[in-house]
């Protein structure tokens, strides 16, 4: 054999060795024009106080989504103080699973799905799930609110009609310790001091962003009149948690970073601000986020040092606070680097926010 064959039969098989998902194109790397987004902003209630940015939120997660991901504006749906029928018209309901818009409009295999939530969350005493609290619904009854499980579940069948080369992505800036978010008041009839929610059970393809874990609660950011975690995750898409985890700056921010930005800032800006832990709690995943311009509500924070937009970051968590969080999340930042991207992609303040576990209800 010559060496030139010799040579060609090594490359042959050397080709036959190497791992699919290193041929494999990027996953959703350009293309979102099919890609479907339902965004909640609840700031009004009939039955309680108000979460005051929760508006804020939703125009900033919608001008994230078009601007940044290339989402088309027609199919980003935005609810503001929706009632508990139109999250049952958006999402589907427990016995009508696939009964929802989303569920309609998502399409097979082009589709990738990003859901947002702002506003109060509440706990059920009873089973201990937590639930969204509509704009009509009472946060002392649990069959007036939308179940955060069913939520998890209606999506986990949307992730399995757009298939495995897309993403679903659930982000929840709420809590459901039964908090507000305001000195001495309190959701529920019953005070609940600690009170931890059961977390809701997912089939683990939806890919999960939640505002708080545990018994804590969520915050604001004041100055940008937005959620803690939702303007911590977009400062974060927009360029500063690329290179958090030490690596060098590239113009790409892989989800490892992100969780890595979102852990170190969100805790340590809520417990300087507030005096209150808030520790969230991000799903890992192989998308990577190219970085894009800011969206005006958090682009006045970018006019300042870059050092002090990430002094967060910088600081070290407490021993104790390293060992609360899941194993998955050191696990996540050694992962294969057989990355999914999206195009362009991804409230403790001097004023408590409203309150949220995942952040999934808010107070």
């Amino acid at each position: 054999m010559t060496a030139s064959r010799l040579f060609r039969s090594i490359l042959l098989v050397w080709a036959a060795l190497i791992p699919a998902w290193a041929h494999a194109a990027p996953q959703g790397l350009t293309d979102n024009t099919d890609s479907i987004a339902v965004v909640v902003g609840n700031r009004d209630y009939k039955q309680t106080v108000p979460v005051d940015f929760a508006a804020n939120d939703a125009d900033a997660i919608k001008a994230f989504l078009v601007g940044s991901l290339g989402f088309r504006e027609q199919n980003v749906f935005v609810l503001k103080n929706a009632t508990l029928n139109e999250f049952n018209q958006a999402f589907g309901t427990e016995k009508n699973p696939q009964g929802g818009r989303l569920w309609r409009s998502a399409v097979e295999g082009k589709s990738n799905v990003f859901v947002y939530y702002s506003g109060h969350g509440a706990p059920d005493f009873k089973t201990r799930q937590p639930f969204l609290l509509p704009q009509d619904g009472d946060p002392n009854s649990p069959e007036s609110g939308y179940p955060l499980e069913t939520l998890y579940r209606n999506l986990d069948l949307v992730k399995q009609k757009v298939g495995a080369d897309r993403n679903v992505v659930v982000m929840v800036d709420a809590c459901f310790t039964g908090e507000t978010g305001r000195s001495g008041e309190s959701l529920l009839a019953v005070s609940a001091p600690g009170f931890a929610p059961a977390k809701p059970k997912t089939g683990g393809g939806v890919i999960r962003l939640a505002a708080t874990s545990g018994a804590t609660p969520a915050n604001w950011d004041s100055r940008a009149k937005l959620g803690l975690f939702t303007s911590r995750m977009l400062m974060g898409a927009a360029g500063l948690a690329d290179g958090a985890d030490g690596a060098k700056p590239d113009g790409l921010v892989a989800w490892s970073e992100l969780q890595k930005y979102l852990d170190d800032t969100v805790e340590a800006d809520a417990r300087r601000d507030s005096g209150r832990e808030q520790i969230p709690e991000v799903d890992p995943s192989n998308i990577i986020l190219k970085v894009a311009a800011p969206v005006p509500a958090i682009a006045p924070s970018f006019s300042r040092p870059r050092a002090t937009r990430r002094r967060g970051s910088a600081r070290a968590r407490p021993a104790r606070a390293r060992r609360s969080r899941p194993m998955w999340a050191s696990a996540a930042r050694s992962a294969p680097t057989g990355r999914t991207r999206w195009p362009n992609c991804s409230r403790a303040s001097a004023r408590p926010r409203r309150c949220a576990t995942p952040r999934t209800g808010g107070a």
